[in-house]
């Protein structure tokens, strides 16, 4: 499954959205849920959008006031749009049999309804890749079952929990990132607390074309690592290691809290 999310600055989408505005206004509201297997342009739906499984699905200019939700083995397009609510692309079938689906969101904006019970979450599951290009999340992002996850020049303003291999680059994560990936590589961006669990590699700056990163609260490795690089990170907080870490390089790092033996002399 491949998914991308691109938005080319906040003022650029919300232009795009401003010069769709008078045709969603013109158009009749739908305030019913709604099965889309074509094209929707330019409306405003009151209600939940699914794409069953086999079908391909475009929205082009439309407001959806509420979830968006693609099965398994679909097609699903989102562009100059506005959701206000979540959006799930699943890539398994039954019994979790993998369905690769495709879902391309571009120049739209992810809002969502922040409630006491709730807020708008990106989920993937299955056989998929996401990418968050130039984009804004009012909330969490959540992918599971080996779904590989890329975040760049983004922000996510809530937790960011992944299970597959995981890049994070030039961005802000305000929430808890717990990043359990085969690989990650996070470079030159801003974290609260970030948890990793890498089996092969984790790339955390590497003093090249990956810069370091500043994470303002705990640094924490939960699993086996076999190779770490930590390069030029301001670690606020404490550096944890809960799991084993064969072989650690590094240099340049500044650790705020405490940190173990094995680490402290990559400072």
């Amino acid at each position: 499954m491949s998914i991308m999310i691109r938005r080319v600055g906040i003022g650029m989408a919300a232009a795009c959205l401003a010069a769709t505005g008078a045709d969603v206004a013109q158009a009749q509201a739908i305030s019913t849920d709604v099965e889309c297997t074509d094209t929707l342009q330019g409306k405003r739906i009151k209600g939940d959008v699914t794409v069953p499984s086999g079908a391909s699905c475009t929205l082009s200019g439309v407001q959806v006031v509420g979830n968006v939700t693609a099965a398994a083995d679909t097609r699903l397009v989102v562009s100059e749009s506005k959701i206000r609510g979540d959006v799930v692309v699943n890539g398994l079938g039954a019994v979790n049999t993998p369905q690769p689906s495709t879902a391309q969101l571009t120049d739209s904006i992810i809002t969502g309804q922040l409630t006491q019970t709730s807020a708008t979450t990106v989920t993937v599951t299955g056989s998929t890749h996401l990418t968050l290009e130039n984009t804004e999340v009012n909330s969490d992002i959540v992918a599971r079952h080996r779904s590989d996850v890329t975040v760049e020049n983004s922000q996510v303003h809530g937790n960011l929990s992944t299970q597959g291999d995981t890049v994070v680059r030039s961005s802000d994560v305000d929430g808890a990132a717990v990043v359990d990936a085969y690989a990650s590589r996070l470079c030159g961006s801003q974290f609260a607390d970030l948890s990793v669990s890498t089996y092969y590699g984790a790339t955390i700056g590497d003093g090249q074309a990956c810069s370091g990163n500043d994470i303002s609260g705990d640094l924490t490795f939960t699993e086996t690592v076999i190779t770490l690089k930590l390069f030029g990170n301001k670690i606020d907080g404490n550096t944890n290691v809960d799991g084993t870490i064969r072989r650690a390089y590094g240099q340049d790092n500044v650790f705020g809290g405490q940190v173990p033996d094995q680490l402290a002399g990559l400072g």
